[in-house]
């Protein structure tokens, strides 16, 4: 009778680690990391970068703000008795107008 491999098993795995290996890892980054060598960058030159583009974006976005301002400076002021428009056809209506209007349903032979 065959049994099933994973009740002979249960839930160990069959991959294990050497002994020491984490150990022995972590000695091997220490050491790596402390012969490296730091090098100090300036930050001066990311800010000049940073304001150059402030700049460029502030540059760019005036003119339009002074479009968008001129143009509504001369759209006529909406007084506050505006009409209020509602929606008083229905769908049929709609396309009862349409097909009136429609002048290739004029020349068909129905």
């Amino acid at each position: 009778m065959k049994q099933d491999i994973f009740t002979q098993v249960g839930k160990r795995t069959p991959f294990r680690t050497p002994e020491w290996f984490f150990e022995q890892q972590e000695q091997t980054l220490k050491k790596a990391i402390s012969s490296q060598k730091s090098v100090v960058r300036p930050l001066h030159r990311k800010w000049w970068y940073a304001v150059a583009a402030c700049a460029l974006l502030l540059i760019a976005i005036y003119p339009v703000m002074q479009l968008v301002h001129s143009s509504s400076d001369s759209l006529a002021p909406v007084p506050d008795t505006a009409p209020v428009y509602s929606q008083t056809s229905t769908a049929s209506d709609d396309w009862s107008d349409f097909a009136e209007a429609d002048v290739f349903l004029d020349n068909m032979n129905w």
